[in-house]
């Protein structure tokens, strides 16, 4: 199932569609974003953003920005978080409070997701 891409200047939408995989060039290298990829916030750099679908590639000049995947509904969750020698130390729960609508994908859990982290958020 692809992701959905989209392309946002300050003044309007350059591209809106499926992806199989975007690559972006990330303010520390290259990454790749394919469907059902962790979230991710990111900044960009100067360079060349390639959106892939179904063998064909749309390539867009990039002069930085930000870059976000996360496939988020609405969740309410608890977490705790300890201090230790080697950073901190995430443990979270979310319970997922609605499904996806019947025109987006699901591709949560049923009722609700674990996370664990180990360092700062970013």
């Amino acid at each position: 199932m692809p992701l959905r891409c989209e392309i946002v200047t300050q003044d309007r939408r350059l591209f809106e569609g499926p992806a199989d995989m975007v690559v972006a060039p990330g303010s520390e290298g290259l990454m790749g974003i394919l469907p059902h990829h962790a979230p991710l916030l990111s900044t960009l750099d100067y360079g060349l953003l390639t959106v892939r679908y179904q063998g064909e590639e749309e390539v867009f000049t990039i002069a930085g920005g930000d870059a976000g995947y996360a496939d988020m509904r609405y969740t309410f969750g608890t977490g705790v978080r300890l201090g230790t020698p080697v950073g901190p130390v995430r443990f979270d729960y979310g319970w997922k409070l609605r499904g996806a609508k019947a025109t987006e994908p699901d591709v949560s859990s049923r009722q609700g997701t674990f996370h664990f982290s180990l360092g700062q958020a970013f």
